[in-house]
């Protein structure tokens, strides 16, 4: 591995620890934020919004401006955005908080667009295995984080402003390997380079009539929507069903650490595949069997509640990795698969944003917890069918395409 390479992959797995660390602390510390802040309950929800506002609203273009200015210059600016925007947050009152989550949340959505399209551009021979890395790194960082941030912050001379700034070391680290490889634009073909103009870009619209754009961004958009709103309500969904505090605890630790080893594992062996209909397909039927048994036994045992959290645990880590590979594996190029994963990605998170919406309008309706469970059910087989189709073996078209001159 040349020296390049090395900086190229260490600069994807220190970012992948900086996209997730400030948000994961962020949640940590909504409550005494508010407190110190003075802010109102509708105030701090803002917040969350916020952040997926923007992760939807930029995802689109990054793909652009990385074909215009290389993505590793793309990604320096992230970076960059992410360090000034912790430092904000954390520098005032809620204004300063809010614009700073701003500046965070637009660098973090540079990183999201462009990491599938970076380890293809790095290591197209390894794809699934750096994927998984990748992956497995970011669920680590929200991992450390939500164990961490909310003690540290109760440290003699530390405050919430401490405890959250303490993770901007990973945002300087990935913001020294970006300046380091950012003398050469990184584009994702050759022939985005101005010495050869024979090509024209096609616009999203074109890319948005292709059947395998359109199944991969259902893919994600409703394996995005099931996961918020499934973290967002399961809590609340499990206490109302008679358990104490200790117990939805150890459930929602569970549902998060048994998505750690299913996103490792899907993309390798993905990856392997030409053919990826079974594994995708499979990847949303956990969420299905899950939400199912829920819905059909709302007075489980705390036994059978362990194992639908393995279920939905392993399809949340499945379904998520599965949609990061699609990027690359339903894609001829790199260019091709910034644009694809700018579009799902956007996809992915509008629907993320109206999702807990839903959810508690439905709760709020019929005043259950049935009928909610009914449509995450529902949104689990749709999950299941574009899995089984976006994992068919076929490409789109590429983005860049010959012109007559």
């Amino acid at each position: 591995m040349n020296k390049k390479r090395f900086l190229l992959g260490a600069g994807i797995l220190v970012t992948a620890l900086s996209m997730r660390m400030p948000i994961t602390a962020s949640g940590a510390l909504t409550g005494i934020v508010r407190a110190d802040l003075q802010m109102s309950a509708a105030q701090a929800g803002l917040l969350t919004t916020l952040v997926v506002l923007v992760f939807a609203g930029v995802s689109p273009f990054v793909g652009g401006l990385s074909d215009r200015f290389g993505m590793n210059r793309v990604l320096l600016g992230g970076c960059a955005l992410i360090v000034c925007g912790q430092v904000l947050r954390v520098t005032g009152g809620w204004q300063l908080l809010f614009l700073g989550t701003g500046v965070l949340a637009f660098g973090i959505t540079t990183a999201n667009v462009l990491m599938p399209p970076l380890v293809r551009y790095g290591f197209p021979q390894a794809v699934g295995l750096w994927t998984s890395a990748y992956l497995s790194l970011m669920n680590f960082a929200n991992s450390i984080a939500s164990g961490l941030t909310l003690p540290l912050a109760g440290r003699s001379g530390w405050s919430w402003r401490s405890a959250m700034l303490v993770w901007v070391v990973f945002g300087l680290v990935a913001l020294v390997i970006w300046l380091l490889l950012a003398k050469k634009p990184m584009a994702a073909q050759r022939s985005l380079q101005a010495s050869e103009p024979a090509r024209r870009s096609r616009s999203g619209r074109s890319l948005l009539k292709e059947p395998v754009v359109r199944v991969v961004m259902v893919f994600m958009g409703f394996q995005s929507m099931i996961f918020y709103s499934f973290i967002t309500w399961m809590p609340t969904l499990l206490l109302d069903r008679g358990l104490d505090s200790g117990q939805v605890g150890l459930l929602v630790f569970l549902f998060q650490i048994w998505s750690i080893p299913a996103s490792f594992v899907t993309p390798i062996l993905a990856g392997r595949m030409a053919d990826q209909r079974l594994l995708a397909g499979l990847s949303g039927f956990f969420y299905a069997a899950g939400f199912g048994l829920l819905f059909l036994l709302p007075g489980a045992p705390m036994p059978l509640l362990i194992g639908i959290m393995f279920f939905t645990g392993l399809s949340n880590g499945m379904t998520i990795s599965m949609a990061m590979l699609l990027f690359n594996v339903r894609t001829p190029d790199v260019a091709t698969a910034a644009r694809l994963s700018g579009l799902a990605q956007s996809a992915g998170y509008l629907m993320a944003g109206i999702g807990p919406v839903a959810i508690g309008g439905v709760y709020d309706r019929f005043g259950s917890w049935q009928w909610p469970l009914l449509f995450l059910t529902a949104a689990a087989v749709v999950v299941v069918v574009a899995g089984y189709l976006a994992g068919r073996d076929r490409l789109v078209a590429p983005v860049y395409e010959a012109t007559d001159e």
